[in-house]
């Protein structure tokens, strides 16, 4: 196979292959057998002629229109495969020769992830401020108020004391109550300052990055967006799209010049966190993705067979999921 790719542009790569007759022949008499199933020929049996008779009452033009396309078929993945060629689009394909006893060439225009050029991300992560997380007793005070307030058997005791606190189950007394109020609440705080974190590093680093981001991949990303909200309306509440939009006052171009910019942030997101990994040689065992799939198809048990067959792209999801947090760890976010 004599192989060449010229670089279109950043995103964009056209890749010619021309395949020699020894290989492209397997391909074109298969067309022919494949051709020659529903054939009826005189003298024989439907289905039954010999190859070569099959092909003199075929279209030859229609046979190696066939077989190219199914070498196309079968070459493309492996050349992908094989020159870890990172595409983000169906490939734009171009027959160049094509005849009987000659090799087949055609080229292929591909949308791929662009070389990502990304400043010091170590150094931004680590000059990132940090704030000090601080749990006030007004926090815990108030939430204690709302928990009286918003209990019915409240009514049953005059004040926030420690007969209240053990009405809940599980707390001797009121200082228990209250050192679980200050936990949890230190617990959202931290979670919120860390991805503050995250995404602060994360605006950084993309403000000095010097990539375009591919408008297929922000494009796919809006649409994603937008297929989740319409399901989200359908499963909550329970309206169709149509009517939503009415109540909101919005048409569906407003919707999707409001998801244009987040989706082109979190692509962005996506591309950088992408590239320290693969900087950094960041990997996820086959182990790590089996123990967090198990956990995800627990939270949603009886799992239907059509469900089933999207595992494979779970796993991909989960892939990506633990890699990204491994990344953040290594910045020490």
């Amino acid at each position: 196979m004599v192989f060449s790719i010229q670089k279109l542009s950043p995103a964009k790569i056209k890749i010619e292959i021309e395949q020699l007759w020894e290989e492209f022949v397997k391909f074109y008499d298969k067309a022919i057998l494949d051709s020659g199933k529903d054939l009826e020929i005189a003298g024989f049996r439907k289905g039954q002629a010999p190859k070569e008779i099959i092909e003199r009452n075929l279209d030859p033009s229609k046979v190696l229109v066939e077989a190219a396309q199914n070498c196309i078929q079968d070459l493309w993945p492996k050349i992908i495969l094989e020159k870890n060629i990172e595409a983000i689009s169906e490939p734009k394909i171009e027959i160049l020769k094509l005849a009987k006893g000659n090799p087949l060439a055609f080229s292929a225009e591909v949308e791929i992830l662009p070389e990502i050029k990304l400043p010091d991300y170590k150094t931004i992560a680590k000059d990132i401020e940090k704030k000090e997380i601080k749990v006030e007793e007004k926090e815990i005070n108030d939430t204690l108020n709302w928990l009286y307030r918003s209990r019915k058997d409240s009514q049953k005791f005059s004040e926030i004391n420690d007969q209240w606190a053990q009405s809940f189950g599980g707390f001797k007394n009121l200082g228990e109550l209250k050192a679980s109020i200050y936990q949890g609440i230190m617990v959202e705080k931290e979670i919120a300052e860390k991805q503050r974190q995250r995404e602060e590093v994360l605006e950084k680093i993309a403000q000095s990055m010097e990539t375009e981001v591919p408008s297929i991949l922000i494009e796919r990303e809006k649409r994603q967006l937008i297929d989740n909200l319409k399901k989200q309306i359908a499963r909550q509440l329970k309206i169709s799209f149509q009517e939503y939009l009415s109540r909101v006052k919005k048409t569906e171009k407003d919707i999707e010049d409001d998801f244009q910019k987040i989706a082109q942030k979190r692509v962005k997101n996506f591309l950088i966190l992408r590239e320290i990994a693969k900087q950094e040689k960041i990997s996820v065992s086959e182990e790590e993705k089996e123990v967090r799939m198990n956990e995800i198809l627990k939270q949603e048990p009886g799992k239907s067979e059509e469900k089933k067959v999207d595992i494979e792209k779970l796993k991909l999801y989960i892939e990506d999921e633990i890699k990204q947090e491994k990344t953040f760890q290594l910045l020490n976010l």
